[in-house]
């Protein structure tokens, strides 16, 4: 039978007897690291874009994807005037200004439906509202408005 002792010095010598350390492989500091991207968490996905026609007229294309599971407010301008659209209650919500510039809403039309035409006070915040479908988690949404000089 071994003693306490010679438990001790086995432990010792094969468990905690000081081992070599390899040092770990530097890494140069344009080395490209596969986590920094991982699970595309440092993209920007565009889910909302405006395009504007000038002329004599001009007109406001808006189109994007509204995310149901995770509403957002969408907000940009033109000319230095703010679009916002938003989720209320199953329903689309597209706040637009009466006025640019100079130029004064008169007409819209929405996801294809027919032209309406605008008769509101200048220098205000038109709501248009209309439902939201039932179905997918992304919608994709699209609107025209139409400003007269």
């Amino acid at each position: 039978m071994e003693r306490p002792d010679d438990f001790d010095s086995i432990f010792f010598n094969e468990v905690m007897k000081p081992q070599t350390i390899i040092a770990m492989k530097k890494h140069d500091q344009h080395e490209v690291n596969p986590w920094s991207d991982l699970y595309d968490v440092n993209s920007i996905k565009a889910m909302f874009n405006i395009t504007v026609e000038f002329g004599l007229d001009m007109t406001v294309f808006v189109q994007g994807t509204f995310e149901r599971c995770n509403p957002a407010d969408y907000k940009g301008q033109v000319l230095g005037e703010h679009i916002v659209i938003t989720e209320n209650n199953n329903k689309l919500m597209i706040m637009v200004p009466t006025t640019i510039a100079n130029w004064m809403l008169r007409e819209y039309q929405i996801m294809g439906e027919e032209i309406q035409t605008f008769d509101e006070e200048i220098n205000m915040i038109a709501l248009i509202e209309r439902d939201l479908p039932e179905g997918p988690e992304n919608i994709p949404f699209s609107f025209c408005l139409f400003y007269k000089f």
